[in-house]
Formats: C-alpha cells, sequence, structure tokens
C-alpha cells in the first residue's frame, strides 16, 4: 500500500486501499460510494462501497475493507467494472416506455418512479438498463427486479431478489 495510506483511518484508509487494489485502467474514472461502515465492539471495521460510473450507480460491482482495532486491513474484496463500460449514459428509451415494457409482458402495475437508470454487466459487457423495480410489494411475496436495455427496450433480466436462508442449529 502506498504510504500514505498507512496513516490513514476508517473510510478514508478504506478508499486508499480499493484505490490501491483497483485495476490501473479503473483508477482515473474510479467513483465510489460508500454503501455501509460498520463498527464492532472489537474495534474492527468493514468499510463497504458501490462502483458508480458517470454518476450511475454499477449493478454487483464495489468493494469491501475490514480493519482490525489497529486499523490493519485483514480482509478486502475488489470487483470493479474496469472495461467494456457504455460509452454514453444517455438513453434513447425513457423510463416510462421501459416500465411500460414490463407492465405489458409481466401484467404488473408500475409507476415511472420504479425504474433507476444503471449500468449492469451483460452477458454482452456493461450496459445502460433501467433497473425496474416495483415500489409496492406483489401478492405472492416476491421482490422481483427487472433489467431492461435502456436503448433498446429488451428486457434482459428479471428475477426475484428475496434471499431465502436455511439453518439448523
Amino acid at each position: 500500500l502506498a504510504r500514505e495510506a498507512l496513516a490513514l483511518r476508517g473510510e478514508a484508509k478504506a478508499r486508499a486501499v480499493v484505490k490501491a487494489l483497483a485495476p490501473q485502467a479503473t483508477v482515473a474514472s474510479l467513483e465510489l460510494v460508500r454503501t455501509s461502515h460498520d463498527r464492532f465492539g472489537d474495534g474492527d471495521e468493514i468499510v463497504s462501497f458501490g462502483q458508480v460510473y458517470r454518476g450511475l450507480p454499477v449493478v454487483g460491482f464495489g468493494a469491501t475493507v475490514r480493519m482490525d482495532k489497529d486499523g490493519d486491513v485483514v480482509f478486502s474484496s475488489v470487483d470493479l467494472a474496469s472495461r467494456d463500460l457504455p460509452v454514453s449514459t444517455k438513453p434513447t428509451l425513457d423510463k416510462t416506455e421501459a416500465v411500460a415494457r414490463v407492465a405489458r409482458a409481466y401484467r404488473l402495475s408500475l409507476a415511472p418512479s420504479d425504474a433507476y437508470l444503471v449500468v449492469a454487466s451483460t452477458f454482452e459487457g456493461a450496459k445502460l438498463v433501467y433497473a425496474v423495480i416495483p415500489s409496492l410489494p406483489l401478492a405472492n411475496g416476491s421482490m422481483p427486479r427487472f433489467m431492461v436495455d435502456a436503448n433498446d427496450g429488451t428486457i434482459l433480466e428479471a428475477r426475484d431478489m428475496r434471499a431465502f436462508v436455511s439453518a439448523q442449529v
């Protein structure tokens, strides 16, 4: 790590660690937003970041750094989108049409405020998409997220975001 990072603490240190570990192609345009900062009774802290590209969230990419009570890094996970990012962040499709396409295909009642412009990784590389997330819960309890290509309107993903846990104690 850079000498300056050794004297830092907390979020500032975590940012320096991520920058030091980021691919060189990413460093110049690297934007991070803190998504959580947890401190524990033993003095450890964990700082997590989401990646941002030209002001838009990059779905599924970010970093986490864990530091011990002395500020030493004991764990880091850095997964940043560094290539194939869209040239333009101006969609050709507006959010109203993206929502309408999902509403028609899945017979849901949605509002334009349910759509968020983001960058998402697809099999074809990173794309500009609308993440459509219904603000009202569905009757069956599912928590769907739809990804709609912001340029051609193709529905790229429909997934239930619920997490299921099975454990025995």
